[in-house]
């Protein structure tokens, strides 16, 4: 009886291991989901936001991935021909700040966590499923 009761509890431990390594996998992917998805929200509201002179600041932002779980929203540079997007968003001694980029961060950043949470908790409730599972 008791060799029964080991092998039932060894596949229980088992199921829930494959339970949480499922976990890991879905939350690995919606984290980076969710920051590509961040990403460009924070670059849409960032463009509205740019003051409009030529049109060439809002056209020049754009969003670059560095590494897994890294993204870069970054305006005018190399390419672009835009060399002032630092001097809009923070001044200069003769031009005042227009901020634009950290405004759309700031406005955005709530929801990230949000939509992480929920994600992370569907994520919980398939996994658990699989690990209770007998």
């Amino acid at each position: 009886m008791s060799k029964r009761a080991e092998i039932k509890t060894r596949l229980n431990i088992l199921k829930a291991l494959a339970g949480l390594h499922l976990f890991e996998v879905k939350c690995e992917a919606s984290t980076i989901k969710e920051l590509d998805k961040l990403a460009f929200k924070i670059l849409t509201q960032a463009k509205r936001r740019a003051p409009i002179r030529t049109g060439a600041l809002r056209a020049s932002g754009r969003v670059m991935p560095k590494g897994l779980k890294t993204r870069i929203i970054g305006f005018g540079g190399a390419g672009t021909g835009v060399n002032y997007a630092g001097t809009v968003e923070y001044g200069s001694a003769t031009n005042r700040p227009q901020p634009y980029l950290r405004p759309a961060f700031f406005a955005v950043k709530k929801e990230y966590g949000k939509n992480l949470v929920r994600s992370y908790k569907n994520n919980w409730a398939i996994a658990s499923r699989l690990g209770s599972s007998l």
